[in-house]
């Protein structure tokens, strides 16, 4: 989420990398998509499936 402690170090990750978080859970934790660091990709369950058939790998709880 934009202004924590790690955002900057977040952003400087997304450089030539993916990140997709369930936007259903972060509605569910009492927060807002607009929160959200920019490069993340909200994602709804529709979306989830997809990338889990795209991918071989799936890393979660990170």
């Amino acid at each position: 989420m934009n202004g924590t402690a790690v955002a900057d170090k977040v952003k400087a990750a997304l450089s030539g990398r993916s990140l997709y978080v369930l936007g259903p859970d972060v509605k569910a934790r009492g927060l807002s998509e607009d929160n959200v660091i920019d490069g993340v990709k909200v994602v709804d369950y529709e979306g989830f499936v997809d990338l889990v058939t795209e991918y071989d790998k799936v890393q979660s709880w990170l």
